[in-house]
């Protein structure tokens, strides 16, 4: 259960009032991490998680932006001006990313799984196209 879900189910069962609710809200549209501030808000006001700007950001610094965006149940994550060698040390961080090298891009998260379903119904010679 998201963070959301969980506060308004609180104060469903009056375990908080509307006022404690109000503050809790309020707190929690951004996650400051000191070198970021983490909008974990974006997704219900825009419609669209929030990307991570890869250009001046050490690979370390961007999983932790990936950590903190996992904690809040965004599943699917966009970097954008992400290098190839970011990208490859994201990767020995632990971090499995796609990494798009024309576009400049990784992807964290769900679409890796559904690429990887699409490439395993392809023939061989299909398969090295999109590799």
């Amino acid at each position: 259960m998201n963070d959301i879900k969980k506060i308004l189910h609180e104060l469903r069962e009056k375990k908080i009032t509307v006022d404690e609710a109000y503050l809790k809200l309020k707190e929690k549209p951004f996650e400051d991490i000191g070198y970021a501030k983490v909008d974990l808000h974006r997704k219900l006001r825009q419609g669209a998680s929030e990307v991570i700007y890869g250009a001046g950001k050490t690979p370390e610094q961007i999983a932790g932006i990936i950590d903190v965006m996992k904690n809040h149940n965004q599943s699917t994550i966009l970097i954008t001006r992400l290098s190839q060698e970011s990208a490859d040390k994201l990767k020995s961080l632990g971090c499995e990313i796609d990494y798009h090298a024309d576009a400049h891009a990784g992807v964290y998260g769900k679409s890796r799984s559904l690429r990887q379903k699409i490439l395993s119904s392809l023939q061989p010679e299909e398969r090295a196209t999109f590799q």
